[in-house]
């Protein structure tokens, strides 16, 4: 469903060689859902400061910069088709609910607050912008209804009004907006009903991990900047 030239002859192929595939069960959905909406997240940090904001997505047959509202409905509309193919072909579809962009380099800025402050502990980012940012994300995935299974990411990395980056001072990012191994481990309870239909096959050691809200932090975006 990308709208792009290029991407659409490979997601097509990759979709129907999951559709003639008799040992693809489960299929999950996973992307940078507001990149195709909205584009890069240029007004966040300083990652992609610059960077377009232009969606993601083109309409067929046209260059021109399409609005917010035509990114949406052809979203809506790639999506829905390919989500209904393959329950067609008798798969089971879980979509992955979008992860917390940081608009910062995380392992690079946690250096930089380690070596000025001493501490990683106020590189937050606020869990408004997530919201803002991912709501006509939200209204697609959720209008696919219950035809899916539903993964929610942000349940792990918003606390409060933070969104955190970090836990034990493991970075849970590799750059701005992909996660790092420990990051997508944190994820691994989520997948647990997806991956491990079967209890008797899962085994985590952090199952039932408990996490702390992180508190006592003052404009962090501006902290940064000045580092």
């Amino acid at each position: 469903f990308a709208g792009n030239p290029g991407a659409d002859d490979r997601i097509e192929q990759a979709v129907q060689l999951i559709e003639n595939s008799e040992n693809i069960e489960t299929v999950i959905l996973i992307a940078r859902w507001a990149y195709v909406i909205h584009g890069f997240n240029a007004d966040f940090g300083s990652y992609e400061r610059g960077r377009s904001d232009a969606p993601g997505i083109l309409k067929p047959s046209s260059s021109r910069r399409i609005t917010t509202d035509e990114a949406s409905d052809l979203f809506c509309e790639g999506i829905t088709r390919t989500v209904s193919r393959l329950k067609l072909a008798g798969k089971r579809v879980v979509v992955m609910y979008p992860i917390p962009e940081v608009g910062y380099h995380v392992p690079r800025t946690m250096a930089r607050f380690l070596h000025y402050h001493g501490s990683v502990e106020e590189f937050v980012r606020p869990a408004s912008y997530y919201f803002h940012r991912q709501e006509r994300v939200f209204t697609v995935l959720d209008s696919l209804g219950d035809s899916v299974t539903r993964v929610f990411p942000h349940e792990f990395f918003l606390r409060g009004d933070r969104a955190i980056v970090q836990e034990s001072h493991q970075p849970l990012y590799r750059d701005d907006d992909h996660l790092s191994i420990s990051g997508a481990r944190k994820l691994m309870p989520m997948f647990e009903h997806v991956l491990w239909p079967d209890p008797s096959y899962v085994h985590l050691a952090n199952k039932n991990e408990k996490y702390e809200l992180l508190s006592g932090v003052e404009n962090v975006d501006s902290k940064i900047e000045r580092q």
